[in-house]
């Protein structure tokens, strides 16, 4: 298995979702086998795949046991190399059970262990917050992959998601590093998406990816149909973007 990465920003509606989505399904289809866990109670990776988000099974049974349940793994309709681990309506209360000691940081990785490596990548959509699930997340990751939308609080978003990663590392997991940052939902005729792109760049430096993800309606229209922008809409300017993105993380 190449990596884990979890896909994480506290902040909502920078596009989470989004990539996941997309750089999951984009490198299936480029060859490689691939699991998106959805481990947001919003279930919204679930749902964009097409996939039914079940009551109390999915990731929900692996927070709950540290095991690994092969019964809760659900195959994509479009390609046979991505894997979907979906989100249950039991996420929702899951969390407020949590007390926050680091062997229930660990459920996810401890449940992950014996079977990863039947992956190339495993990536991990997270809730926005930094609470009990985004830390199972993180403690059974190699990296974070974070989208920011261009707006002046992403500075500021991206600071605690710096402070995360430093706090896993330091309790859980010594070998998480920060793997990228995405900008995401750009548009290079706003001068306000230019300045904060500037900025992001002039403090991350090369772990921001050269290529962005444009502003793309059809992000919006392609979970209505189960499907990932490449396989609903390939020549639009969102798509493109997304698979330069895709080529960047294969290399990184």
């Amino acid at each position: 298995m190449k990596k884990i990465v979890s896909i994480a920003n506290q902040k909502g509606g920078v596009g989470k979702t989004t990539i996941s989505v997309n750089l999951s399904y984009n490198l299936a289809i480029s060859g490689f086998k691939t699991l998106l866990i959805d481990i947001d109670p919003q279930g919204n990776a679930t749902s964009s795949l097409n996939i039914k988000k079940p009551r109390h099974g999915g990731t929900y049974h692996f927070l709950v046991t540290g095991e690994f349940h092969e019964e809760e793994i659900q195959k994509s309709e479009f390609t046979e190399n991505l894997d979907i681990l979906p989100a249950s309506y039991s996420l929702r209360d899951l969390e407020a059970g949590f007390k926050g000691d680091g062997d229930q940081r660990l459920y996810l990785k401890n449940a992950l262990m014996k079977q990863k490596d039947r992956w190339d990548y495993i990536l991990i959509d997270c809730p926005p917050s930094l609470g009990m699930l985004t830390s199972n997340a993180l403690s059974a990751s190699d990296e974070i992959l974070v989208p920011i939308q261009p707006e002046f609080l992403a500075m500021e978003g991206l600071a605690q998601m710096v402070e995360a990663q430093k706090l896993i590392q330091r309790e859980v997991n010594s070998e998480l590093k920060m793997g990228g940052i995405v900008m995401n939902m750009m548009d290079p005729n706003e001068e306000l998406c230019l300045e904060v792109e500037a900025e992001v760049r002039k403090y991350f430096d090369d772990i921001v990816y050269e290529h962005c993800v444009r502003r793309d309606i059809n992000f919006a229209e392609a979970p209505s149909h189960g499907r990932a922008l490449l396989n609903y809409a390939a020549r639009t300017r969102g798509c493109l973007g997304m698979v330069e993105v895709t080529k960047e993380f294969v290399k990184a």
